[in-house]
């Protein structure tokens, strides 16, 4: 009788299956049965995954996402840049068995994680459903939400290994063959009294902008990639759902965004708590324990230490790239999922068939980070309003800043300092300069801005001055503040050569003036494709500096108010104290204020002489 049946009708009978397993028995019964499904599993798979389990095309993107890092890394390579995330998911290209197979190890340990955080959490189920008529499915919601937070971090962690272990992997193409040796056999002795980064190893790091702790602001090509994915989710988990009315109202002032409505950035800003939730639970951040231990019992990756005969015997096993430990793993999990509280999450390194080029899969990064959270002075303060985030919170900090590039407020040009007697720099009198007007509650700072003596200064004396800053105030406590460097220069190729320069010594923005050598040839439609070209290529973003008394080059606020819609444009400075100017540029900008982000970009006035009249319109100050 199934001979006779047409494909299609076999294909909509298995696909009325509560689960995979049951179509697998049911086409084991019956050759035609098991000949159709050979051939169309994927296709089947999509149809009962989703209902079968929690949060499929998450784990199933995680799997995915996994396996492209297994691989690369079993090459001695690095990952794809930028990561292929939109081919993950299973609309895109539909599960195999295999896949689904490792979607169910990812489900296992969901459970396993979710085993172990009801058992702390005794009275949650009771909460979630008591007098709630509709508690049941309360229940599911927030069981689906748990385990969707448990893949982002799988997710994020294979899609952010990249960032994390470029710098490992390229420093021997850099003349570094052995970075980072020192580091690992202080680990190894348990000794950490001196500090094991080199200057030279810590300056190579900061032109990586996942290991430049002192500005968030250069991140953005590093966790872009993640960031907009995590955004377009967002937007279709609040088209999908039926948002109460008081969700919106948890959205703090800076979490709105262009192109997303109230309850979209509400659902993205709760799915960020969720993910920060799961990581913290998962792998144990800043001071919590992880529910993760280590096969050798070790303390790797900040894990609880644990002899390695009172680990409990794993019966499943799966690979994963943990986000904050960048490196892959395998996690052994009881069989059953209900055993993982009175058990262990066990831990072991993914080991390469061959191993020919050194820095291929840095291991430490988990405790990398944290020491060199330490060896830069932070204790993790900013100030008391402005908590300074911890190394592996970066990537949400990325995401919260992103809504409001620069914080409005009173900017600080800095002052150069030479020695009276050689009439060099004084780079110790710089850094004691810079750390006072952090203290004194700058929220930023301007290195070759007025009286920064940038026309006098030597690329190589300007890279100085900001690399000292940059190093002073992070070794204050002010890992976080901005700094801003003026790299204007006569030429668009100088100009971009200063910005190299700045953000390779650790500035997060550039304050760019018109050029004016010449100035007589140039039109303000010519000065337009200047700043454009150069805010195209520049590795950091750019901030128009108008100063008509130096330059002699005076910008219309129409100009500058066209050149604010350039992506990597993100603010003016206006020291031609017209405060007409000033106000129509706000006017036609709606730029980011201390209440509302507005669009984003930034307004200051130029001049202390013009503060009052400055916060009167709305926008931000520099002395």
């Amino acid at each position: 009788m199934a001979t006779k049946l047409a494909p299609e009708t076999i294909v909509q009978i298995l696909k009325n299956f509560e689960t995979v397993e049951e179509v697998v028995v049911c086409a084991s019964a019956c050759r035609r049965f098991h000949d159709v499904w050979l051939c169309h599993a994927p296709q089947i798979i999509w149809t009962i995954g989703p209902k079968q389990i929690l949060a499929f095309d998450d784990a199933l993107m995680a799997v995915r996402a996994t396996e492209i890092v297994l691989e690369s890394y079993q090459k001695e390579e690095l990952p794809p840049d930028p990561f292929p995330l939109s081919s993950l998911s299973g609309a895109v290209r539909k599960p195999s068995l295999s896949e689904f197979q490792q979607v169910r190890d990812f489900e296992h340990l969901a459970k396993c994680a979710e085993q172990i955080y009801v058992e702390d959490e005794e009275d949650l189920k009771d909460y979630i459903q008591r007098d709630q008529p509709d508690g049941t499915a309360l229940r599911v919601l927030w069981r689906e939400r748990f385990h969707n937070s448990i893949y982002r971090v799988l997710l994020a962690g294979a899609v952010l290994y990249r960032a994390y272990q470029e710098p490992m992997h390229m420093a021997a193409n850099w003349g570094l063959p052995n970075f980072l040796d020192k580091y690992v056999e202080a680990l190894a002795s348990d000794d950490m009294s001196s500090e094991p980064v080199s200057g030279d190893e810590l300056d190579y790091l900061m032109t990586f902008a996942p290991y430049n702790l002192g500005e968030s602001g250069g991140i953005h090509g590093s966790f872009k990639t993640l960031g907009e994915f995590l955004v377009q989710q967002g937007k279709k988990s609040a088209q999908q759902q039926k948002l109460h009315a008081q969700t919106t109202e948890i959205l703090p002032t800076f979490a709105t965004t262009d192109g997303l409505s109230d309850s979209e950035a509400a659902v993205l800003f709760i799915e960020l708590g969720q993910l920060l939730f799961a990581l913290e639970f998962l792998v144990g951040i800043q001071g919590r324990a992880p529910i993760i231990v280590n096969g050798s019992g070790s303390e790797e990756h900040g894990r609880t230490r644990f002899a390695p005969d009172l680990l409990h015997k794993p019966a499943r096993t799966t690979p994963v790239v943990l986000f904050g430990t960048f490196f892959p793993e395998y996690i052994s999990t009881p069989a059953l999922a209900a055993d993982a509280v009175d058990s262990h999450l066990v831990a072991t390194p993914v080991c390469r068939s061959s191993e020919t080029r050194p820095g291929v899969g840095f291991q430490h990064i988990y405790l990398f980070l944290h020491d060199l959270h330490r060896m830069a002075g932070c204790d993790n303060e900013f100030s008391s309003q402005n908590p300074a985030p911890y190394p592996h919170h970066q990537f949400f900090e990325y995401m919260f800043r992103e809504y409001l590039g620069l914080r409005p407020g009173l900017y600080v040009p800095l002052l150069a300092f030479f020695s009276p007697e050689t009439e060099e720099l004084d780079e110790s009198t710089v850094a004691q300069h810079a750390v006072r007007m952090a203290k004194a509650g700058a929220m930023g700072l301007i290195t070759q801005g007025t009286y920064g003596e940038a026309a006098h200064l030597s690329h190589t004396e300007r890279a100085r001055i900001t690399r000292t800053t940059r190093h002073a105030v992070a070794a204050a406590g002010y890992p976080q503040l901005p700094v801003i460097a003026g790299c204007g220069a006569p030429s668009t190729s100088e100009t971009l050569e200063l910005c190299q320069v700045a953000f390779e010594s650790g500035a997060g923005y550039a304050l760019v003036l018109p050029p004016s050598t010449y100035k007589a040839q140039y039109t303000l439609p010519r000065l337009k494709a200047y700043f454009e070209d150069v805010a195209g290529a520049s590795p950091i973003p750019v901030l128009v500096y108008n100063y008509p008394a130096v330059t002699g080059v005076d910008l219309d606020a129409e100009t500058l108010a066209s050149l604010a819609g350039h992506p990597n444009l993100v603010g003016a400075k206006l020291t031609c104290n017209d405060m007409g100017k000033l106000n129509r540029l706000v006017a036609a900008v709606e730029p980011a204020t201390a209440a509302e982000r507005g669009s984003g970009f930034m307004c200051f006035g130029g001049s202390a002489d013009a503060t009052l009249q400055t916060l009167v319109g709305g926008v931000c100050e520099t002395g």
